[in-house]
């Protein structure tokens, strides 16, 4: 079974790697394009001079046909892109995250047993913090909150959990921002699903499925808008562990804490990447 699931993952990291090997093979030929262009632009110039002169000499079925010809083979051999640098990065963002989301979260959730405090858990939990890190998540975030006014609660929160771990801020208090910061975000998605929905119109109660149809950048029934509506079950998971942390209820909150931290960022990294960005902007 593990063997499959390997396979399944080298495939999702093959699909990006493709993709890149073509777009990079698709730029190589940008420079043989843009000198040829001018060829064609030479021959509109000419048309359009000809027909002030009143001239008709290329309104002749053997001109229309050497036309077709020229445009039919341009056609066929250039790909017909429709990409969107903001939507592809998001989802790609969203679903590389959410793999490590859900990795991270299995092998901290118990997954393991006994093994929970083992040292390859230790050593991979540190690696998952590394990359966090590395990927500058924080800023990204941060940059997609600020039309919502959310940017300055959020680092806030931040700045809160990396005084816990300098013991200067409690585990408690950190706790509670982090949780409101939260709700904030859901509060902030449901206002725009009520101005660009007809859910305000109908006077209905906004619901995280709500969010997924009516936000995300695939529209309704896409993947992204899947992937954002288990978003809810995370949202839910977090705010509890958060609330349990708040009240002094469980035995290591430090602990827990830097586990929820990591998992609180991965919650507003794949959410936010996975709405259109127009709502955001």
């Amino acid at each position: 079974m593990s063997k499959k699931i390997i396979t399944r993952i080298r495939n999702i990291k093959d699909y990006q790697k493709n993709y890149i090997t073509q777009v990079k093979n698709a730029v190589e030929t940008v420079p043989v394009i843009e000198k040829n262009i001018e060829w064609t632009e030479w021959a509109e110039k000419s048309v359009i001079e000809s027909e002030k002169k009143n001239n008709s000499i290329f309104n002749t079925p053997e001109f229309e046909n050497s036309l077709s010809l020229v445009e039919d083979s341009i056609k066929n051999v250039l790909p017909n892109f429709s990409i969107n640098p903001l939507t592809v990065g998001g989802t790609i963002g969203a679903a590389n995250a959410t793999l490590s989301e859900v990795v991270f979260d299995r092998i901290n959730g118990g997954a393991f047993g006994s093994s929970k405090n083992s040292t390859w858990v230790n050593s991979l939990n540190s690696g998952y913090y590394s990359l966090q890190k590395k990927q500058n998540i924080v800023n990204d975030i941060a940059n997609m909150l600020k039309d919502i006014e959310l940017k300055k609660e959020f680092l806030k929160a931040v700045d809160k959990y990396l005084k816990a771990s300098s013991e200067i801020s409690s585990c408690e208090e950190v706790a509670i921002i982090m949780r409101n910061v939260m709700e904030g975000l859901q509060g902030s998605l449901f206002e725009l699903v009520r101005k660009n929905s007809s859910i305000m119109q109908a006077k209905k109660t906004v619901k995280w499925e709500h969010i997924s149809n009516s936000l995300s950048i695939g529209g309704q029934g896409s993947s992204q808008s899947l992937l954002l509506l288990d978003k809810k079950l995370v949202f839910d998971d977090i705010h509890s562990k958060l609330s349990d942390i708040a009240k002094n209820s469980v035995p290591n909150p430090k602990s827990l804490l830097q586990t929820y931290y990591s998992k609180w960022l991965d919650f507003f990294y794949t959410t936010l990447n996975l709405i259109d960005p127009k709502y955001l902007n």
